[in-house]
């Protein structure tokens, strides 16, 4: 019975909570990438989470809750991806919980009400009137253009390299080259795929509609692209 339970406890948690959100993404209007870090360290430490990774793009948080399924912790690392866009800061949070043998994507539902505080603080915007921008189209407007066209070459240290970009392509649009080498999609690491696996992955991501929002390293400075899907 122990083992039974065990299992179904394991199970819950691994499967992807049903109508809740994995990204929220907002724009923070005329503020600076640095102003945004500085805020977000701020509401984010004031909560209690600790600071595992910061650089230019990219701040990292932990924090460890209580399991009642497995009678003991969960860490938990939350994302706040930053691309700066003129004036603009497009920042993108996404949440995983740490199993020990593998990683899987949490709903930030309960990062909400923290994201909301930040971009009030920053540029104003009533925390009723905040929404997630991931999927409603509040990209700028961009050519229809049907072609994902990312090629994956062979695996480093640090990801896996971008073999090909297709002329025309969407990933062209959004600014990948080849030669970049990826290190997350939508907030997951590719730090365990190989080539084939995670072209395969990143295909079956771009099926599925929606932004893709990949991480990559250029000359050593980790950058962030965003794709949005065929229908944009």
């Amino acid at each position: 019975m122990k083992k039974i339970l065990a299992g179904l406890a394991l199970a819950l948690l691994v499967a992807a909570p049903a109508g809740a959100d994995a990204l929220y993404t907002v724009t923070l209007r005329n503020v600076t990438v640095a102003q945004t870090q500085d805020v977000i360290l701020d509401v984010m430490t004031n909560h209690k989470f600790t600071i595992e990774d910061v650089d230019p793009y990219r701040i990292t948080f932990m924090k460890t809750f209580s399991d009642v399924f497995m009678g003991g912790a969960r860490v938990t690392r939350s994302k706040f991806n930053l691309l700066q866009r003129d004036d603009n800061v497009k920042m993108i949070v996404s949440q995983v919980d740490d199993l020990g043998t593998m990683r899987q994507a949490r709903s930030i539902d309960h990062l909400i009400p923290y994201i909301k505080e930040i971009k009030n603080r920053l540029d104003g915007t009533p925390l009723d009137q905040i929404v997630n921008e991931t999927n409603d189209g509040a990209a700028p407007t961009r050519p229809k253009i049907e072609t994902l066209g990312i090629v994956m070459g062979e695996r480093t240290p640090r990801g896996v390299a971008i073999q090909a970009v297709a002329e025309g392509s969407r990933a062209e649009t959004a600014g990948l080259m080849a030669g970049d080498v990826v290190t997350e999609i939508n907030g997951r690491s590719v730090a365990d795929f190989q080539p084939q696996a995670l072209q395969q992955f990143i295909e079956e991501k771009d099926g599925a509609k929606g932004t893709l929002y990949v991480g990559f390293l250029r000359d050593g400075t980790l950058k962030l692209a965003v794709i949005p899907d065929k229908a944009q």
